[in-house]
Order: structure tokens, then C-alpha cells, then sequence
């Protein structure tokens, strides 16, 4: 089991790499799952990224309508429905705000080091050494 600081950032770094390829809309295509959705908002809170998991549930409410078409569309037929949607129109503003936030203090990964920094006990792996000699 890993420390709950460690369990966040492993679940926040899909999301880092979504919205450095893609954007936020996109995000629910490549990761179409209600409850790793919801722990992607805990998890982004738990690293103090508050701004951020403010914009993912609001693109995670706006994804509602169109969760069938996120959810069991293929990869191949997904782009030619996502651009150009309303879903990918409504989280537009989200995703440019996402990426603004990116470009502060290394983003989302910005956040592990300075959490682990002010939190370390939530990100050590702590084990007793027995040295029986």
C-alpha cells in the first residue's frame, strides 16, 4: 500500500500527461471512468492543487451529457466526434486556464516536490531496518 502522498501523485501524473498532449476534454477520452475521475479530484486536493481540481470536476460535471459517447466510443472514431462537439467547446476555457496554471512552478509536477517537502511523512515508505550483527 503506498503512502497517501505517493497513491495521490500516481494518480494525478495521466492527468499531467493529458493535458501536456491534449486537453482536459480529451482527458475523459483517454481515461473514461467515473470513479478514477472522482479520485483524480481527491487526489488533486490531497497535493493542495486546489485551482486545478476546480477545473477537472467542473470538465468532469460538463462530461456527464456525453459520457456514453466518451465511454464506448473507439480510439479511432473518438477525434472525429470530440472536435468540434460541445463538450470539447464548453471545456475549452478550462483547458486554456489549465494550461496557464502548467506553465507555473513545473504545473502539476511542481506540486509533488513541494508537497513531499511539506508533507514528507505522507510520502516516505518507512520500514525498520533490523540488524541482528
Amino acid at each position: 500500500m503506498l503512502p497517501v502522498g505517493l497513491h495521490a501523485m500516481a494518480v494525478v501524473h495521466p492527468l499531467d500527461v493529458s493535458i501536456t498532449l491534449d486537453d482536459l476534454g480529451w482527458h475523459f477520452g483517454n481515461w473514461p471512468h467515473h470513479d478514477y475521475s472522482k479520485e483524480t479530484i481527491w487526489a488533486l486536493r490531497e497535493l493542495e492543487a486546489f485551482e486545478q481540481a476546480e477545473l477537472f470536476e467542473q470538465a468532469y460535471a460538463l462530461a456527464q451529457p456525453h459520457w456514453s459517447m466518451i465511454s464506448t466510443l473507439p480510439d479511432d472514431k473518438f477525434s472525429g466526434w470530440y472536435y468540434g462537439s460541445a463538450f470539447a467547446r464548453a471545456t475549452e476555457p478550462l483547458t486554456r486556464r489549465f494550461w496557464q496554471l502548467q506553465e507555473i512552478d513545473n504545473g502539476l509536477l511542481g506540486y509533488w516536490t513541494r508537497y513531499a517537502r511539506k508533507y514528507p511523512h505522507k510520502v516516505a515508505m518507512l520500514s525498520v531496518v533490523r540488524n541482528d550483527g
